[in-house]
């Protein structure tokens, strides 16, 4: 039981106690009629008497009247009353006021050197002797009683479980000290919560929301697993009725429940669901999902079918009285009645041999199977007699599969060949069923297998597909020579014009093969590879103009420039983001810092310049006045950075580069500025000095 519950009570008890245990303290004190001498007071405490009591013989009272208090050591005897704080006491002590007592240990004792004891802390312990009980008895009742044993009895003066409740119990609860009038009462097992606690029940409620809830707790020990269990008897064989598991899995009938709700029962197992009469209202079992009905399973209010519905008014209807099945449909007029607005009826037949459905009729002549249209009245026949014959009703029939050679006709009722069809153009028409199928034709071999299809899809794009391992789709055309193949597709997906042994996605084999690209206004660009024994590079080209892509076979690629010098050489203005080199140092051996950068800068110059004609012939000149270094001083001091091409040996400048050159410049002339400085500061002080001295 919560001690918040308990703590009012037990406060009220203490209050009770202290003033009986002051009153038995008191009573220790008697007074006789000889007084010994007066001990010395403290030197802090006033005087109250010169003189010493040193006897009293006749039954007049002793008056002590001091403002100060009285300060009394050693015993008092006297065979009268005393009182504190009143000259007419009643009892053997009675002090009117307040009471307090001090020092090391605190006790009221009794006779029998047992009563109320204060620990010199918070904890106030009442007692009795050995093998004797401990009373509350207000008004003269005994209202709680604790024994030795432990047991606390309330109402009972025999209590024989830790806490008993006797007499007529009419209310029983514990609240806590807010007010929401929020009612607790806890009945634990003991232990530790969370590790090792017992089983405990919790009753939680609030008067004023009429809000609560019940928590019935199975133990936390470290073996957990606990079942919480209902039992109808008490005997030692008696077995659970209901379990449920800490998984929240419920079992009746079963103590190892293995879903949330598990019925078992050794002999029939029955889930009754009764209502009283059919008007009464419906018996249901419902499967919802996220807090919405899903599906019904019962009968409805004032209907005699049973119903597996996930609405109530569609699913399947079985009829009490004729039995008779109905799906869509609540009134099955025959013993299978499917109704729906779709495809209302699908057989299939997962494995075995045997027929998925069979519809037999009883007769020689044959069976008769129909289907009918009830808007129009149209319908049609199905017949066996003896082959297999589709008519529509009174009309010539439609279909038939002769039995004998299992030819097909449709539109003739004698096919003479294994598929004919007859009647007014078109005389075929392939159209698919389903949306963005293809109508398609199947080749198979005389093995049956399939090794091709022509189809063509809703587009009108056409396809031809084969089945056969690296087997062809060839285009073949004829001129004035004869029939030659124009196209391969292989069986890998390689397409090869001008050959037939393509070995890549797409192969162009001509003896000197382009590719044209020409938009509707006649703009043309080319690709070529070239002339076969005369060149193999790889070309792009206006048509009617100059290369402006080319791929030497070298790996040199140029960009405005037939004649690449570099991998990439660009004659013109050229635009990124950035150029990334290379740069790792374990990608680098040999390692030497540049020296002595500053003097060799002395000699090479920045200048602006225009480029000359040569230049501007070789198709590589930008307009206007450039700014940049010259080559050839390049060279002389960081020859890394200079490389020649072209036939003359052109020189070039790796601008990119030559800023490795500048950050040692940087740091060289950083080193003299530090050294001036240093210099500076030393002269400044050597002056300041002097200055000093001077003045």
């Amino acid at each position: 039981m919560q001690k918040d519950g308990v703590a009012p009570a037990l406060k009220n008890f203490k209050h009770i106690f202290i003033i009986v245990a002051l009153n038995l303290l008191l009573l220790t004190f008697v007074f006789a009629d000889n007084f010994p001498a007066t001990p010395p007071l403290p030197a802090s405490h006033p005087t109250l008497y010169s003189d010493t009591i040193t006897s009293k013989t006749d039954a007049s009272p002793v008056s002590i009247a001091d403002s100060q208090g009285l300060f009394v050591t050693g015993d008092i005897t006297t065979l009268g009353n005393v009182g504190i704080g009143t000259t007419n006491p009643g009892q053997k002590l009675e002090i009117a006021g307040n009471i307090q007592l001090t020092g090391g240990a605190r006790q009221v004792l009794l006779g029998n050197g047992q009563g109320m004891v204060d620990d010199g802390g918070a904890n106030l312990k009442l007692g009795s002797a050995p093998g004797t009980r401990v009373y509350l008895a207000p008004g003269g009742t005994d209202t709680l009683t604790a024994l030795p044993s432990g047991n606390v009895g309330i109402g009972t003066t025999g209590p024989t479980q830790q806490l008993a409740l006797g007499g007529t119990v009419g209310n029983f609860g514990m609240s806590t000290a807010d007010a929401s009038d929020n009612a607790i009462l806890q009945i634990s097992g003991g232990g530790t919560a969370g590790t090792n606690r017992g089983s405990y029940i919790n009753l939680y409620g609030n008067e004023h929301t009429q809000a609560g809830k019940m928590q019935f707790f199975t133990g936390t020990g470290s073996g957990g697993g606990n079942n919480f269990e209902f039992y109808t008897d008490q005997s030692g064989g008696a077995t659970a009725k209901l379990t449920i598991l800490p998984s929240g899995n419920v079992g009746i009938g079963t103590a190892n429940p293995i879903h949330l709700l598990h019925l078992y029962k050794a002999g029939n197992t029955e889930l009754a669901l009764d209502r009283a009469t059919k008007a009464g209202g419906s018996a249901y079992v419902k499967y919802v999902t996220g807090g919405v009905d899903d599906w019904y399973v019962g009968m409805p209010t004032n209907q005699d079918y049973y119903m597996v519905s996930p609405d109530g008014t569609k699913g399947l209807f079985i009829e009490k009285s004729g039995g008779n099945v109905g799906i869509g449909t609540t009134s099955p007029g025959y013993k299978l009645d499917v109704q729906g607005a779709g495809g209302v009826l699908n057989v299939k037949r997962t494995s075995g041999s045997t027929m998925a459905a069979l519809f037999e009729y009883d007769a020689a002549s044959g069976g008769l199977l129909g289907l009918k249209n009830t808007a129009t009245g149209d319908q049609y026949h199905f017949s066996v007699t003896p082959d297999f014959v589709i008519s529509e009703s009174a009309v010539a029939d439609r279909f038939t599969i002769k039995k004998t050679s299992g030819n097909v006709g449709i539109g003739t009722t004698s096919p003479g060949s294994k598929l004919e069809v007859s009647g007014a153009s078109p005389v075929l028409t392939i159209r698919p069923t389903g949306v963005g199928e293809m109508s398609r034709i199947r080749f198979l071999n005389s093995a049956g297998a399939v090794i091709g299809d022509f189809a063509v899809d809703t587009g009108g794009n056409m396809a031809i597909t084969h089945t056969l391992q690296d087997a062809s789709i060839t285009f073949t055309t004829k001129d004035a020579i004869g029939q030659s193949e124009r196209m391969r597709i292989t069986g890998s997906g390689n397409v090869g014009i001008g050959t037939t042994s393509p070995n890549r996605l797409l192969q162009v084999r001509s003896s000197n093969p382009e590719i044209s690209l020409i938009n509707t206004n006649n703009h043309e660009w080319i690709m070529t590879q070239g002339i076969a024994g005369v060149t193999n590079d790889f070309q792009l080209y206006e048509s009617g103009g100059a290369g402006q892509f080319v791929i030497k076979t070298g790996g040199n690629v140029g960009i405005g420039t037939t004649i690449p010098a570099y991998k990439l050489d660009v004659a013109g203005d050229a635009h990124a983001t950035s150029f990334p080199t290379s740069s790792d140092i374990r990608l680098k051996k040999n390692i030497t810092q540049i020296a002595n950068v500053l003097d060799k800068l002395e000699k090479i110059h920045g200048v602006k310049f225009e480029w000359n004609e040569k230049y501007k012939q070789l198709g590589r000149a930008t307009n206007g006045t450039q700014i940049g270094i010259i080559a050839q001083d390049v060279e002389k001091e960081f020859p890394e950075l200079v490389t020649t091409w072209g036939n003359e040996s052109y020189r070039a400048v790796d601008y990119g580069r030559f800023s490795a050159v500048l950050l040692e410049a940087v740091k060289e002339q950083q080193n003299e500025i530090d050294e001036l400085k240093a210099q500076n500061q030393y002269l400044s002080e050597k002056i300041n000095g002097i200055i000093s001295r001077i003045k």
